[in-house]
């Protein structure tokens, strides 16, 4: 095929360190003195205030058409006009549409009654095992309890009893556990492809990129990871950056050592004079002892998109497991990336082979491949892979290292990731496996 010769833009990004203060932690507060400084933020806190003043006001909401809903005591309907409640609520500085428009609904309790027998309720039922959260539902005039199916629904009935609340107040609904949200850019074990790494550049300074993928040599059970070259203090040289997932500023986050990083050369003497040549952007960093490596893994998640895909680990797949890896790609395949930037993008193979000049240095990358799909700073190293249609298996396919937009005749263009392809990285760092 025809090399062509191109420019790149690099997607290494970099960080300012800065180190966290330390300082005594507050003493603990009793459960109800916890649930009183709760009661002063947010919404809750705001309905609280407007209950003092309008006894009688027992929340507000809007329904699905935009339509404003304002719950009044029966006892007390006609306290207040909708055009008052949201005089109050303006003066404090917050909006609210269609009050003229409102429906008042008659409320069994008012707010104020609402929010003291949470604050009551919630430390108690939030210690039982399997319990979710508890809310005042504004829509239902009511408390809200969510409980797994770990949880007793008699030991909360029994609390809501010891309590005094009327039981007709508290609703108590079985819900999925509630789950933080884990990102490639956290500190996430088994490390794996995909996550965010950083090495230092200055003492204050580090720069941010991807893990590729963990490899092996044949003969040895010594783990390694890949990610790309101009991921170090020196591109194309030896140099012992230490590496950190994902940060200095986490505990226990140094996790290896750069091991391989091939030098530039003369590339089989296919390099233009006065260039600097290699077949790939990639190197080997050897993994620190004791930290935990997932060998044969890229983590996955929760959906992909040509230009910009998800970074949220999916807790129900959270990897896919590496079943082989292809020397190169083909034109028109489609292939993926994650990175901790833009997360999981999938493309079309746009071109391949191509002889690339690196912006800005007298760096040429030999036989690159293009992807038509969505890339950004601290991508680099991501790995590149094939799903093997929905399944949780992954054929690996190279190293991403840099970014282009290829213009076509009707001036209209594409956003392309710039990857080293597997037979390339095998020639510079020698055999690996894989999976």
């Amino acid at each position: 095929m025809r090399n062509r010769v191109l420019t790149w833009s690099g997607l290494m990004t970099s960080v300012v360190v800065v180190a966290a203060g330390c300082s005594d932690s507050p003493a603990p507060t009793a459960p109800r003195e916890r649930a009183t400084q709760r009661a002063s933020l947010g919404l809750d806190a705001e309905f609280l205030r407007m209950a003092k003043e309008t006894p009688g006001f027992g929340g507000m909401y809007y329904d699905n058409s935009g339509r404003l809903h304002i719950f009044m005591k029966k006892s007390q309907r006609g306290a207040t006009t909708p055009s008052a409640l949201a005089g109050k609520l303006r003066a404090r500085g917050l909006s609210l549409s269609l009050a003229n428009n409102a429906a008042v609904e008659d409320g069994d309790y008012d707010f104020a009654e609402l929010a003291e027998w949470h604050d009551r309720l919630s430390p108690a039922v939030l210690a039982m095992p399997g319990v979710a959260y508890t809310d005042i539902s504004e829509r239902q005039n009511r408390i809200r309890i969510g409980i797994t199916r770990q949880a007793s629904p008699a030991s909360v009935d029994a609390e809501i009893a010891a309590e005094g609340i009327p039981r007709q107040a508290v609703l108590v609904d079985f819900v999925e556990p509630v789950r933080q949200v884990v990102t490639l850019r956290e500190r996430v074990r088994p490390v794996a492809g995909g996550l965010q790494i950083l090495f230092p550049l200055s003492p204050t300074v580090g720069g941010i990129c991807t893990l590729g993928f963990n490899a092996r040599r044949p003969t040895a059970p010594t783990n390694f990871f890949l990610t790309a070259s101009h991921c170090s203090l020196v591109q194309g040289a030896l140099d012992s950056t230490f590496y950190f997932q994902p940060s200095r500023s986490v505990p226990e986050t140094w996790i290896g050592v750069e091991a391989v990083d091939p030098p530039f050369g003369s590339a089989g003497g296919l390099c233009p004079v006065g260039r600097r040549c290699r077949f790939s952007d990639a190197l080997m960093a050897r993994y620190a002892e004791g930290v935990n490596v997932a060998f044969g893994a890229l983590y996955r998640t929760t959906f992909t998109l040509t230009r910009i895909g998800s970074i949220e680990i999916d807790s129900t797949n959270p990897r896919f497991q590496v079943v082989g890896d292809v020397p190169f790609p083909f034109l028109g395949e489609v292939i993926s990336k994650v990175g901790r930037t833009t997360g999981w993008t999938t493309g079309e193979v746009l071109l391949t082979c191509v002889n690339t000049n690196v912006s800005g240095s007298n760096v040429t990358l030999l036989c690159q491949d293009f992807v038509g799909a969505g890339v950004g700073a601290g991508d680099s190293g991501s790995p590149v892979f094939q799903q093997l249609g929905t399944s949780n298996n992954a054929v690996l396919y190279g190293i991403l290292w840099g970014s282009s937009s290829l213009l076509f005749p009707d001036g209209s263009s594409i956003q392309a990731f710039i990857f080293s392809a597997m037979e390339n990285i095998r020639l510079e760092v020698g055999p690996i496996r894989t999976f």
